[in-house]
């Protein structure tokens, strides 16, 4: 009788992770990382065990903390929404240096996220992220543009993302419409 109500508590611990786990991976969208995604299903059982089965409200509150660093890692709500801007620039490569010392004095600003040498009409794109477009505008006039081996620099701001490191930021709406025959 024991172990088949081991078994039952076993199975409901897991089965309580498992639903935990689903509602973290609709809430809090999981990136598409299977290591990832192994490591949170591995810690839900836990969480579980701590926030039900404690007595103190310190062993409660502890994992619950510990959603903070998670939320703001994985959580893409509006809160956190940032306006992203791509930003091809034309420089003259300095001599003997090249390119990699105008790059250098490009991602050295806090601002830059990402800084690529690309070919075409422009030397480099620069990606940056700032909450509205005068941010953006104003590193551009203010830090970008002054150097003195810009020539030039034309902004790209990103209307929608699709997809966005691995995770596909749209959901496909069902179609429901019904079948007509004549």
């Amino acid at each position: 009788m024991i172990r088949f109500l081991d078994l039952i508590s076993f199975l409901m611990l897991w089965g309580n992770a498992l639903i935990l786990f689903l509602m973290f991976c609709t809430f809090l969208p999981i990136r598409k990382n299977a290591a990832v995604q192994a490591a949170a299903f591995l810690i839900c059982p836990w969480l579980f065990n701590v926030v039900v089965y404690s007595n103190d409200i310190g062993s409660t509150l502890l994992p619950l903390l510990g959603f903070i660093p998670y939320i703001a890692l994985f959580y893409r709500g509006g809160w956190m929404e940032k306006l992203t801007a791509l930003i091809e620039v034309k420089v003259t490569p300095q001599r003997g240096l090249g390119f990699d010392k105008v790059a250098e004095r490009i991602y050295n600003y806090a601002e830059v996220d990402s800084v690529y040498l690309i070919s075409g009409g422009f030397d480099f794109m620069v990606m940056i992220e700032g909450k509205t477009m005068r941010d953006v505008a104003q590193f551009v006039s203010d830090k970008l543009s002054p150097l003195d081996t810009v020539l030039s620099t034309a902004t790209h701001f990103v209307l929608k993302k699709y997809k966005d490191h691995g995770s596909i930021m749209v959901h496909k709406s069902k179609d429901e419409r019904m079948l007509m025959t004549l």
